[in-house]
């Protein structure tokens, strides 16, 4: 039986008809709670549901409540307070039933301010048990799997950003809502009896389901982001590129000409394939620049209200650039260019190492993409070919890559993920999405106004930028130290890995690859001055020296090089990296 409960009932009653829709009963609030309480009140376990018009708790609105068992449902609409329904569920400990309930418990907590903390959650569940085995852990994938039917979610739609004062509930949407609360039972029963079988019943009733309400409350309270600071920080980014900017120009400027000079080029002398203006004229900011934002916005608005884009403030079509008539070290065509020219290797996705090749008129053969300038390869390709006259300005090249991510990723823009209601920044946090299992947060495509939490980099100058408005919350970060490493170690049973993992592993491992690195370069260089005496130069001796000393004295630890040792840390598991350092 359905109890429709509503402050518009006696529209409502001549709206519904009774004699065709005989298992729905229309109510008016002071009925429909009276006869919640008569009929659910001594139940321990609830189905809830809520039909919202849209994801952010700020902005949109609770439009119907389902909660019921398999025979009685409850369905209150906006108008209805449903606060002493929730408080008797509270009070009383009654465990609620639901799909994705971190939502609904969102949507409730900042409507009624009451957070709803005994949970039995079948998406967390199922995505516990069913973890890495290409299932689909949708409500209606649940139904399918178990229930043997298939349903069609398409009535949801219809709540989708509709204006909750005119909208009318009809049939259909409590039919749907009833379907969505009955089927969690016979699912829930099915899921217990797996959570037995594969011994994980501490794993979601101990662990996951207690922290659905704490993230959820989390995802309400968000953070507050310190604007100017944020935007001073920006400021110096933006600084520091420029000047890594100058020094790949002269970097590369150093190596055109060294291989010009010295006839190390077979094909076009790079003197003159890299001796446009773009490569000889000197990087000056264009200040016009300034006043655009990264989506190309400016802070002025137009009659509107809107952010003017440039081509309203600058009057012209062309996009304002930073850097106009410079090399474009954003732009992976002019890497491989460079390197074509060089006659240098550059890395391929298939984990090997090509020089990108020049036709007869200079132009570059084939497609970029078969060629990659991530991050990862360009520091492989460092460790791997230590000799390599290019390691300089790779370097530079990756320090460029990080600066250039970090102010797209977390520049004018992240502030515009302010909520206009809440004034503060939030998340959506994911407990078991990953394939791996593990935490994850951020809207992706469907709330794009939801930040990363867990990518924002580990800088001060970042993390002091998000703060709290009260006293009574702190803002602190946790994490395994060298977790995986140590499964390693206790699945291997390698006495010597047990005992580097109470130590600090990462450091351990860093500092040993890149004393074989040093190693590996001053045997290279000894084996030069075996071959030809003529190469022992200063430079060379002194270079070899300097490899020896740091083959010999060279340590990682967290608060020394330490970037190194975040840089060797996606590199742990690098089988080919080890057997080739």
């Amino acid at each position: 039986m359905i109890y429709f409960v509503t402050k518009e009932y006696l529209y409502y009653r001549k709206a519904i008809d009774i004699s065709i829709f005989k298992d729905i009963l229309v109510l008016s609030p002071e009925e429909g709670i009276d006869m919640y309480f008569e009929n659910l009140s001594k139940h321990r376990i609830l189905a809830l549901d809520t039909e919202t018009t849209g994801l952010d708790s700020y902005i949109d609105d609770i439009l119907l409540t389902g909660i019921g068992t398999k025979q009685i449902q409850f369905m209150f609409d906006h108008t209805v307070d449903i606060t002493p329904v929730l408080e008797h569920i509270k009070k009383y400990n009654t465990v609620i039933l639901g799909h994705n309930l971190q939502f609904d418990i969102r949507m409730i907590l900042n409507k009624y301010k009451i957070l709803l903390t005994r949970v039995y959650d079948t998406m967390l569940a199922e995505q516990r048990i069913w973890m890495k085995s290409g299932y689909r852990f949708g409500y209606a994938d649940l139904i399918e799997r178990y229930l043997k039917r298939h349903i069609f979610k398409s009535v949801r739609n219809e709540f989708i950003g509709v204006n909750k004062d005119i909208f009318k509930i009809n049939p259909s949407h409590l039919y749907y809502l009833r379907g969505d609360l009955v089927d969690l039972y016979p699912i829930r029963e099915i899921q217990q009896q797996y959570l037995k079988k594969f011994k994980m019943e501490f794993l979601v009733y101990g662990i996951e389901f207690p922290l659905i309400s704490i993230i959820a409350k989390a995802e309400v309270e968000g953070f507050v982001l310190n604007v100017p600071l944020w935007l001073e920080r920006l400021k110096v980014e933006k600084e520091t590129k420029l000047e890594v900017e100058r020094k790949l120009d002269e970097e590369l400027r150093r190596l055109r000409d060294y291989k010009s000079m010295n006839k190390l080029f077979t094909k076009i002398d790079p003197k003159i394939a890299l001796g446009g203006t773009k490569y000889n004229k000197p990087r000056i900011h264009n200040p016009e620049y300034d006043i655009f934002k990264s989506d190309g916005t400016t802070s002025n608005l137009n009659i509107f209200g809107e952010p003017m884009s440039h081509a309203d403030v600058s009057r012209v079509k062309k996009k304002v650039v930073v850097n106009p008539n410079n090399i474009s070290w954003n732009a992976k065509k002019e890497i491989v260019y460079i390197f074509a020219v060089l006659e240098e290797p550059l890395p391929t996705p298939k984990d090997t190492y090509q020089v990108p090749q020049l036709d007869s008129k200079g132009k570059l053969i084939g497609t970029i993409h078969q060629f990659t300038i991530e991050e990862d390869a360009l520091l492989k390709y460092i460790l791997l070919k230590p000799d390599s006259c290019m390691n300089d300005m790779i370097t530079l090249k990756i320090e460029h890559s990080k600066l250039e991510k970090s102010i797209n990723t977390y520049g004018e823009n992240f502030i515009n993920k302010i909520n206009p209601i809440s004034g503060r920044i939030h998340t959506s946090f994911r407990q078991c999405f990953a394939e791996t299992g593990r935490f994850q947060s951020g809207g992706g495509k469907k709330e794009p106004n939801k930040f990363n939490a867990q990518n924002i980099p580990a800088k001060e100058s970042y993390r002091k930028c998000f703060t709290t408005d009260t006293n009574k919350y702190s803002i602190s970060t946790a994490d395994y130290s060298g977790a995986e490493l140590i499964v390693m170690a206790s699945h291997a049973q390698d006495f010597k890995l047990i005992e580097l993992s109470t130590q600090d592993m990462h450091s351990y491992m860093a500092t040993k690859s890149w004393k074989n690195v040093f190693g590996y370069r001053a045997a290279q260089l000894l084996k030069l001055f075996n071959k030809n005496v003529s190469y022992k130069t200063k430079a060379l001796i002194d270079e070899y020296n300097k490899n020896v000393n740091l083959f010999k004295e060279y340590f990682i630890s967290k608060s020394h090089n330490k970037e190194k040792r975040g840089e060797f840390k996606g590199m742990t598991f690098n089988e080919n990296l080890f057997k080739k350092c």
